[in-house]
């Protein structure tokens, strides 16, 4: 087994959160590899292993008891990482109605996940005080403003997270510590490699190299000069937003 892998195929990293979200073209009718159907995909990849491995197995049974562990696996060890992203000392099993309330959230409201999350770091009683108060406070995560209705979901979310908060073992500091750990400030958004792109082909390479930077410090506030959403001309504009595996 040489673990090499060819065809990475088109990807990027998400901007507003969208369960569905796929950035290839030719991928569109099914959505086999959208952001929520990874989990799958990566079973699937799995099975294809196991299968090209089963000659060298006398009972492929081992095999089969692994890869039927695998969601069981996957589900600990996602849940571990919501928890760290919001600041959890642990994840007990009375937090997954909380983790199930914040994916319902992020469906619904479709907020931009990288600056919703730095965002929720600073969330203090007073942004809760009120669904208003609530969109008010992350107004600059959101791609299209929020409804009464939605506003009010989002509230029910931090009212629940904040009393969360507050049962944990370690201190304020320390919570916000493992939320600045396990949430980027700082991501590969499409629209940035395209205007790279577009400056390499004069001659520039300014923005190219100071990407390059930036990836070497996701988690830091040196490189806010990126920290912002996806502007509105990149939503739809090729190369940007949706791309073929020839791109």
């Amino acid at each position: 087994i040489l673990g090499l892998t060819i065809d990475y195929g088109p990807f990027s990293f998400l901007d507003d959160y969208d369960p569905l979200f796929t950035p290839n073209t030719t991928d569109l009718p099914g959505r086999r590899y959208a952001f929520s159907r990874q989990p799958s995909v990566a079973q699937w990849n799995l099975g294809c292993l196991a299968s090209a491995i089963a000659p060298l197995f006398e009972d492929t049974d081992q095999l089969v008891a692994v890869l039927e562990g695998y969601p069981a696996i996957f589900s600990k060890k996602y849940q571990a990482m919501q928890g760290r992203k919001l600041g959890l000392d642990h994840v007990k099993s009375s937090d997954l109605t909380l983790l199930e309330q914040l994916e319902n959230t992020l469906t619904t409201l479709q907020p931009d996940m990288t600056i919703f999350y730095q965002l929720l770091m600073d969330i203090s009683d007073e942004n809760v005080s009120s669904p208003e108060a609530a969109i008010e406070f992350f107004t600059s995560s959101f791609y299209t403003e929020p409804s009464v209705e939605k506003g009010k979901i989002l509230f029910q979310f931090l009212t629940a997270y904040r009393a969360r908060i507050k049962e944990n073992s370690i201190s304020m500091a320390e919570s916000r510590e493992l939320m600045r750990l396990a949430n980027p400030r700082f991501i590969l958004r499409n629209y940035l490699l395209h205007q790279a792109i577009e400056e390499l082909t004069i001659g520039k390479d300014d923005l190219f190299v100071k990407l390059q930077q930036a990836l070497k410090q996701p988690y830091s506030d040196q490189f806010d000069d990126f920290f912002s959403k996806r502007p509105d001309w990149a939503s739809q504009k090729a190369g940007c937003s949706m791309l073929s595996c020839s791109s």
